[in-house]
């Protein structure tokens, strides 16, 4: 197992953000393919005890980004379809989330805060913050609109979603472009139209694509 040089972590809960720097890793490539994961050699490289440990590497496993073997875990990485997959769950969770809103007078003023957020952030061209912003707007949707079944599938693939943000982030020329597709939206959103349904499909197509392009070498 190649741990690459990390810092003893801090701060609760351990076992989640255990499984978010392993999930970095491991979609970084960091990780490789079927590399061993031993329990007490994670623990020794992030400072932390065994039972932690056992938490993310539940929590990898039920991502599909580890499985069990002989003597511990071993890696497996995200594929192409995966990410044709978890993109197609998202377009569901949130068009459902979001139709279930409609009619209900909710108000969209947060959505215009996260979107200043974003905005503030590309100017800035603080991707981190960026990131954190875009995460909360679409996830603002399931929370609002969303009950409790698609909120657990929300849950479930947002940490890879978070990572593939963090190794993957736009370039600081392409955030204020991408902020104002947000802004398109909750504009729409606002007034009550239907334009947002082929805003948010073109814009998770993007993404979608811009994954493949960059993590996948796919055109």
């Amino acid at each position: 197992m190649t741990v690459s040089a990390v810092r003893p972590l801090a701060a609760q809960p351990l076992g989640a953000r255990l499984a978010q720097q392993l999930r970095i890793e491991i979609l970084s490539g960091k990780l490789s393919q079927d590399e061993h994961l031993v329990e007490l050699q994670l623990a020794e490289a992030y400072g932390v005890s065994r039972g932690p440990v056992r938490e993310a590497i539940k929590e990898l496993e039920r991502d599909g980004l580890v499985y069990s073997a002989r003597q511990g875990y071993r890696v497996t990485q995200l594929t192409s379809a995966d990410v044709e997959e978890i993109y197609a769950i998202r377009l569901m969770v949130e068009r459902t989330a979001i139709e279930a809103t409609l009619g209900t007078g909710q108000s969209w003023e947060r959505l215009e805060a996260l979107v200043e957020q974003m905005r503030a952030a590309a100017a800035q061209g603080d991707q981190d913050s960026y990131i954190r912003a875009d995460i909360a707007f679409h996830r603002s949707f399931v929370e609002t609109g969303g009950g409790k079944r698609l909120q657990a599938v929300w849950r479930l693939f947002e940490p890879t979603l978070t990572a593939l943000f963090t190794i993957n982030p736009h370039p600081v020329e392409n955030m204020v472009a991408h902020a104002e597709e947000h802004a398109g939206i909750c504009k729409s959103l606002q007034a009550g139209d239907d334009a947002w349904r082929g805003l948010l499909d073109a814009h998770l197509s993007r993404a979608r694509r811009r994954f493949l392009t960059e993590h996948f070498n796919q055109a």
